[in-house]
């Protein structure tokens, strides 16, 4: 398993189309985005925050093909990215 939890922690890129995007403002001020990425097998949810997100801010769109690579967390059980660059797919 990719994301099984014997890979907590560890360094992962992949790569999908943004499928869902959902923007909040923190406690701090500052702004973060949850992302759900899908590919023809597969959907995980990325978390995006605020200093990557303010270099990346235009890839973060519905339909935009992207590659990501982030560290993987099993916080609540679920398997998802922390979000540590990206980068548009361009063909």
């Amino acid at each position: 398993d990719a994301m099984g939890e014997d890979k907590e922690g560890k360094r992962l890129t992949v790569c999908g189309v943004v499928s869902q995007i959902k923007r909040i403002v923190t406690k701090n001020g500052s702004q973060m985005a949850f992302a759900k990425i899908e590919d023809l097998s597969d959907t995980i949810e990325v978390l995006v925050f605020a200093d990557v997100l303010n270099q990346t801010k235009d890839l973060w769109q519905e339909n935009k093909a992207i590659y990501v690579t982030g560290r993987v967390s099993h916080k609540d059980g679920e398997a998802k990215i922390i979000c540590q660059s990206a980068k548009e797919i361009t063909l």
